[in-house]
């Protein structure tokens, strides 16, 4: 999944509405709003790009650190059933009574 894009898109439509409404907000002209406004947008999408960027740098570090981590956890959990059951079979064995085999 990329955020960049997204994130780059978001940042600038925002910063597009609100140059326009600014512009609007302050009386000044058509043509200083729409340059104002295409300005905010450019500068605001790179800006949203690169935290889209980082956003997307800090979720996969985090997925492959939990994935390890997950993955260490079950394989502790997959030893630790296995010492058990051969524990038990160890005690299941030394409790059995000996078969002794007839002397010929």
């Amino acid at each position: 999944m990329k955020l960049n894009g997204f994130m780059g898109s978001c940042f600038g439509t925002v910063g597009f509405v609100l140059a326009i409404l600014a512009g609007l907000h302050a009386n000044n002209g058509f043509d200083t709003i729409v340059t104002r406004a295409l300005v905010a947008l450019v500068s605001c999408y790179i800006g949203g790009y690169v935290i889209g960027a980082a956003a997307t740098y800090i979720v996969v570090e985090h997925a492959q650190q939990l994935a390890a981590t997950v993955a260490q956890q079950d394989a502790d959990a997959l030893v630790k059933k296995e010492l058990e059951a051969a524990e038990r079979a160890a005690e299941a064995a030394a409790k059995a009574p000996a078969k002794v085999s007839p002397a010929v």
